[in-house]
Formats: C-alpha cells, sequence, structure tokens
C-alpha cells in the first residue's frame, strides 16, 4: 500500500515556478510583439476623407488577418498581416506596380505616416495614406 502527499495548489503552483525558472529558463510573463495595426485611408482632391480602416497584426504566431476595404469609389484595397508585416494591394488603380505595398513590424511600431497618389482605372484621383500608429477617428 503506497501513500501519496498532495500538494496544496499554491504550494503545486510555487514549485511550477522554481522549476521553470531554474531549470527550463522559461518566462511566466507574456511575450511576443506588441499589439500594432496600420492605418489607410483615401483623400479626394479637397483632403476629403472618403474612406479609411485600420488592421490589427495578429499577435499570436501562425495568426492572421485578411481583409478587402473599400477606400474610395473604384479603389479598393486587399490586406493581409500576418505577425511580423502588413501586405497591402490596391485594386482599380492604373499603375499595378505602385499599387504593392508591404510595411515589417518594426516600421509599424516605429511609427508609420506614407503617401501614394493613384489614379483609378476610371479617372479617380485620390491620396492614399498608411499610418501607425491608426487613428480610426479619421474614418469618414
Amino acid at each position: 500500500m503506497s501513500t501519496r502527499t498532495r500538494l496544496h495548489p499554491v504550494a503545486r503552483r510555487a514549485l511550477v515556478v522554481a522549476t521553470c525558472g531554474s531549470l527550463l529558463g522559461c518566462s511566466l510573463t507574456p511575450g511576443g510583439p506588441e499589439y500594432t495595426e496600420l492605418g489607410m485611408r483615401a483623400e479626394d482632391g479637397s483632403n476629403v476623407v472618403l474612406g479609411s480602416a485600420c488592421t490589427p497584426l495578429p499577435v499570436l504566431p501562425g495568426g492572421t488577418v485578411v481583409r478587402d476595404v473599400t477606400l474610395a469609389p473604384g479603389l479598393s484595397a486587399h490586406v493581409l498581416a500576418v505577425r511580423d508585416s502588413v501586405a497591402v494591394t490596391l485594386h482599380g488603380v492604373e499603375d499595378r506596380a505602385a499599387a504593392q505595398r508591404t510595411f515589417s513590424q518594426a516600421m509599424l511600431y516605429d511609427g508609420l505616416a506614407e503617401t501614394l497618389s493613384v489614379t483609378t482605372e476610371s479617372g479617380g484621383h485620390y491620396t492614399v495614406w498608411f499610418s501607425a500608429p491608426c487613428d480610426a477617428t479619421e474614418a469618414p
């Protein structure tokens, strides 16, 4: 007949913490990247915001955020965000090479303000702003 001694839950947790910290070198604090997001907005020639969106970068490994955003008449964006970057493809623009943008997580953490002048296939002229941090109050 064997007897087992059951540890009190607090003692069991203390043992796990001590073992984890001393033998395994693991941390009990959450790691990984801080929360950040990419802001996009489109303005017409009078600086009127026609459409905007904030897209978060996922913080969990393997996470993705995929969305399609209408920014202005005839202008939309396909956004693919992963943990360390976000890729934007603008649709409906004449210059397809300029319609591709990729921003690293580090760029967003450091702060971002970039503009791109585009002409849509239907002749519309817009300025697309990419920014971090995102300011949701700019939405129309």
